[in-house]
């Protein structure tokens, strides 16, 4: 069985997040949508550990480098 790539997605924009989803789905990648704030973006990754993520470098809580000092602490 072939692995498939888990993306996630850091967005509040329904249409946009959903519409990305589809799209990716489409080509057999596995999608989260998670809501742009990099605190709850921090704790997805932790909990899916996905292969890409997808965000904003601005958000609430934390920023994208927050996100990535996070990710780089993180023991796996």
């Amino acid at each position: 069985m072939e692995k498939k790539i888990k993306i996630v997605i850091a967005d509040d924009s329904t249409e946009f997040g959903q519409n990305c989803a589809g799209a990716l789905k489409s080509y057999g990648m596995e999608v989260v949508l998670c809501q742009k704030d990099g605190a709850r973006l921090i704790n997805t990754i932790k909990t899916t550990h996905p292969d890409v993520v997808i965000a904003d470098v601005f958000m609430p809580n934390t920023d994208i480098l927050g996100v990535l000092a996070a990710i780089k602490d993180m023991e796996e």
